[in-house]
């Protein structure tokens, strides 16, 4: 019996191609797009999640009492007392993160197979703090020794290769005679920790600016305990603060490390959280994403249902010969199922071959395994399910209801009802439609004035040459007047950092 419904469905299906493919990759399209939406909404929600017990880890901003502004940096020499004076700290950090030249020193290597990395300056309560996974080396007191380098996997393989690096000495600026101490993981793209290595954060480099309860130049990090009150730990953190003599322009307050991501738009010097987006935007894409899924599912049940009501002769003739109504709308159904199964099929298929390329589009790496995942397999086949149903229910018990001798006659009719709740769903449909387009369009007329807009300063044939080496930064006069002397260069200026 059900070989033969999805016998029959093919039939219909071969029949009237036209139909078909206006139904199935319209359905496809929207699908397509939904995924694309939920795997770009996925990933900023589950920023930061792969730290262990993420909601322990909060980062210290400073407040700004004279302008009323919040900074994303504080004073360096906090953090050391913090875990001796507040019981409800486990670790507490501070980082510096820069661009560095690494290469090989244990054997003769030219400075052109000298690799850039960005490198994490810090102490071993980092390790407390994030607890990343140490695979190989020092794992009981990292950055013991303040030459001790960690490296991670990635950057381990492009400067060894398949050479066990443990123990090996480095080349690479912010550190003297420094070795290989471990190996971590590396980080997953949504994490606003991006580095290729962690390396010991020297205060006497520049004293004035890391060991200053004045300067607010340092990103800082606390791990608290299960089950205690931020406010509680906050108010804590401004004590010794004041006790220390930190300036009364600024004041100490705790940000959730899982807010980081969505709700920093307001802070400055915000330069840690790299990637960062606004919980708005994905409350606007999650709204997109239904809309879409919506007006696919709307114009399916639309075509099917009028694609249905054709089909009355059908009925009548196989009512005739003993198909019963449970039959013929169990028959309905498997054809309507069938067609959103195909639909979810081509979605998927371009969403693996379009990836790659939205993925630089979008500036994300979007993981996307449906096998590995619990909830996306099963959630794409049961809104296919759910869709299937809901354009199959409407002909299948309308049409079935028909009597025999009428289909026959051609005397088949749809009834108030039928037509009514066609037309409530094309209504529907075009409203979602053109909110959508009118949406866009504001969106565009946005960009094309920011384009436009005159920021005050010329943007055009600038280059900016990022400085990864000391010794550059240390002769930029002679970089500077080298750059000069390039006919195609009109004039050159250095800042410290953009």
């Amino acid at each position: 019996m059900i070989k033969n419904y999805f016998k029959i469905a093919y039939r219909n299906l071969m029949r009237n191609k036209g139909f078909s493919f206006i139904n199935i990759f319209g359905f496809a399209l929207g699908i397509f797009v939904c995924i694309i939406i939920t795997l770009y909404v996925y990933d900023d929600i589950t920023f930061d999640r792969h730290i262990e017990e993420p909601e322990n880890v909060y980062r210290v901003v400073s407040n700004d009492n004279s302008k009323d502004w919040i900074s994303a940096v504080t004073v360096g020499p906090l953090y050391p007392l913090l875990t001796d004076e507040i019981p409800e700290i486990e670790a507490a950090t501070r980082i510096g993160g820069y661009g560095t030249r690494i290469k090989r020193a244990d054997i003769e290597v030219p400075d052109s197979m000298s690799i850039f990395r960005r490198a994490m300056l810090t102490d071993s309560e980092f390790f407390g703090v994030f607890k990343p996974h140490i695979l190989s080396g020092e794992k009981e007191n990292p950055l013991s020794e303040p030459n001790a380098v960690y490296l991670t996997q990635e950057t381990a393989e492009a400067i060894f290769g398949e050479e066990d690096p443990l123990g090996k000495a480095l080349d690479m600026t912010y550190v003297e005679n420094g070795y290989v101490a471990g190996i971590v993981e590396n980080n997953p793209f949504n994490s606003h920790m991006q580095y290729g290595a962690i390396i010991t954060l020297d205060v006497s480099i520049n004293p004035m600016w890391f060991d200053s309860w004045e300067n607010l130049t340092l990103t800082g990090f606390i791990r608290v305990k299960d089950d205690i009150i931020p406010e509680e730990v906050e108010n804590k953190i401004i004590s010794v603060a004041r006790a220390n003599n930190m300036t009364m322009m600024f004041t100490p307050v705790l940000q959730p490390l899982l807010d980081m991501h969505l709700k920093s738009s307001e802070l400055r010097y915000d330069a840690f959280n790299r990637f960062k987006s606004d919980s708005s935007v994905v409350y606007s894409l999650i709204a997109i994403a239904i809309l879409v899924l919506l007006v696919a599912s709307v114009n399916f049940i639309n075509l099917s249902s009028a694609r249905a009501s054709k089909r009355g002769k059908e009925v009548g003739i196989r009512k005739v010969v003993g198909a019963n109504r449970g039959q013929l709308s169990l028959q309905f159904l498997t054809e309507s199922i069938m067609l959103t199964f195909i639909a979810m099929v081509i979605a998927i298929s371009a969403l693996e071959i379009s990836l790659p390329h939205l993925q630089t589009f979008m500036n994300k790496q979007l993981d996307f395994n449906m096998f590995q995942s619990v909830i996306f397999l099963p959630g794409l086949l049961l809104v296919s399910i759910i869709i299937g149903l809901l354009s199959g229910i409407y002909p299948s018990l309308a049409i079935s209801s028909y009597k025999p001798v009428n289909t026959l006659k051609g005397e088949l009719k749809s009834g108030k009802k039928g037509t009514f709740l066609r037309r409530g769903f094309v209504v529907i449909q075009f409203s979602i439609s053109i909110s959508l387009i009118l949406g866009v369009l504001i969106v565009i007329s946005q960009l094309n004035y920011l384009e436009q807009r005159d920021f005050g300063y010329s943007k055009e044939n600038i280059v900016v040459v990022p400085s990864f080496d000391e010794n550059i930064t240390l002769q930029s006069d002679l970089f500077k007047e080298r750059v000069l002397d390039i006919p195609a260069v009109n004039s050159a200026s250095r800042s410290r950092q953009m």
